[in-house]
């Protein structure tokens, strides 16, 4: 059986496309005696020489990852995958009743209403648009420039679409289905988080964390930045605060950092509901080390993608090109956390192996950890994952209360064991009502990185 055959067959049998590109014959016998049974799943993609990444001198090229896989049964396989089938039936509706790109399907993972794990979740979003948003006024209250939302009602969707819906796993001969999967229907209300000194130094939205410069310097006397702090934009252009994300690289270049998009430009709404500014106007500005010492430039805005460009939601990301100090050196993009402790001190390191699989957010095999300078370093439970193949999959991740602004573009990882492999970046924060009196349900919400590596071409380093 040729490769290509080899391929499609395990994408039949319900092995998903991720996974099933790095299999072979050899391989998927030490995995699974029988893949129809225990389905094998993408945990990670890793680098086996990572340790030459850690400190500069980098190698100029990228080694390539090997895959790390993990199985479940059958029956959790098909739990999952048909949920995703059901989701993207669903969402190929909405769009015939909605084209505001604000309602979406997606897979919730926790039990919530008396509903069962892995139901969809039908989300009517209202977008705020304006950084200086407090999550305790009341949507009424806000003009309605200041604010996105899509024409048709909850109830008119409700009307529309059906109350449970069936979905399909594998294919041909293997193919599964399961029905009565659940909606559940809700309204949430997303806001960007950045903010400025003044509302930080007025404490609506005060950064607390990781507010430091962190810099280091090798026995080479290489100087690198840090991740998982406090950045600013140029006070000179648009003044913003956000958090440095994770390192990325590309084939061939030195490595750049990753943040939000919104963040680097203006996005507040001018009175006739329209951005303030384009979002590739932030091209080229500066990006300080912020907090009590933000003369320290670490670098310009090299390149993004974000939701009001050309690229769909919910990109929101951007490359940060780090600068050269002098003639002769040259400030680095490093992989160790910043620590709340103070000036150069870390507390770990985001793994220079790579990153994580698809798979284990489709499975819901863990917790996951963010670093954010408004919120410090969290672990949280899994809420849905939205996927759609013509857009960015989106992480959802729950937290006990909404934070201030700030963490955009901040690092997710996993911790296994201590290697902290990075699997999103964070774009915003979200309260949703599921309605019934049930309480709302404050959320983060990160874009996989799986889809940035593919939308920037680099890898995570």
């Amino acid at each position: 059986m040729g490769r290509r055959r080899f391929v499609k067959s395990l994408v039949t049998m319900g092995v998903s496309a991720e996974a099933a590109l790095h299999l072979d014959k050899e391989k998927l016998e030490n995995i699974t005696g029988d893949p129809t049974e225990e389905v094998p799943r993408l945990g990670a993609l890793k680098r086996p020489d990572a340790e030459k990444y850690e400190e500069p001198p980098y190698p100029e090229t990228l080694s390539e990852r090997e895959p790390e896989y993990y199985t479940i049964s059958h029956n959790d396989w098909m739990v999952a995958e048909t949920a995703f089938d059901a989701a993207r039936k669903v969402q190929r509706r909405i769009d015939q009743l909605d084209d505001s790109g604000l309602i979406s399907s997606k897979v919730i993972m926790q039990s919530n209403n008396g509903t069962e794990p892995y139901h969809v979740g039908v989300v009517r979003s209202t977008r705020i648009r304006y950084d200086s948003f407090d999550k305790r006024t009341s949507l009424s209250e806000l003009s309605e420039t200041k604010k996105e939302t899509a024409d048709i009602t909850v109830d008119e969707l409700q009307g529309e679409l059906p109350d449970t819906v069936s979905g399909v796993a594998g294919e041909g001969d293997y193919e599964t289905e399961r029905d009565g999967i659940e909606l559940r229907f809700s309204e949430s209300v997303e806001w960007d988080e950045s903010c400025d000194d003044e509302e930080c130094d007025e404490g609506t939205t005060g950064v607390e964390f990781f507010q430091h410069p962190y810099r280091y310097e090798n026995d080479d006397g290489d100087i690198t930045c840090a991740t998982g702090c406090r950045i600013d934009t140029d006070p000179d252009g648009y003044d913003g605060t956000l958090s440095l994300g994770p390192r990325v690289k590309s084939t061939f270049g030195d490595p750049k950092f990753l943040t939000s998009a919104h963040g680097v430009f203006e996005s507040d709404l001018d009175d006739d509901g329209e951005p303030e500014e384009d979002p590739q106007d932030a091209i080229g500005r500066t990006i300080h080390q912020g907090g009590i010492l933000n003369t320290d430039k670490i670098g310009e805005v090299d390149e993004i993608k974000d939701r009001r460009g050309e690229e769909s939601w919910p990109w929101d990301a951007a490359l940060i090109e780090t600068y050269r100090v002098g003639i002769d050196e040259e400030l680095s993009a490093g992989n160790r956390l910043a620590s709340d402790s103070g000036t150069n001190e870390f507390s770990g390191a985001l793994s220079t192996a790579g990153r994580i699989g698809k798979d284990y957010y489709k499975d819901n095999m863990g917790p996951t950890c963010k670093q954010g300078i408004r919120t410090g370093r969290c672990e949280h439970t899994l809420w849905g994952y939205d996927e759609d193949p013509d857009r960015p999959d989106q992480i959802e991740l729950m937290r006990d209360a909404s934070d201030g602004g700030g963490d955009s573009g901040c690092p997710y990882f996993v911790d296994e064991n201590g290697d902290f492999m990075v699997s999103g970046l964070h774009r915003a924060g979200d309260r949703r009502d599921p309605g019934d009196g049930w309480p709302p349900q404050d959320l983060a919400l990160g874009i996989w990185i799986g889809d940035i590596e593919d939308g920037f071409n680099v890898e995570v380093v």
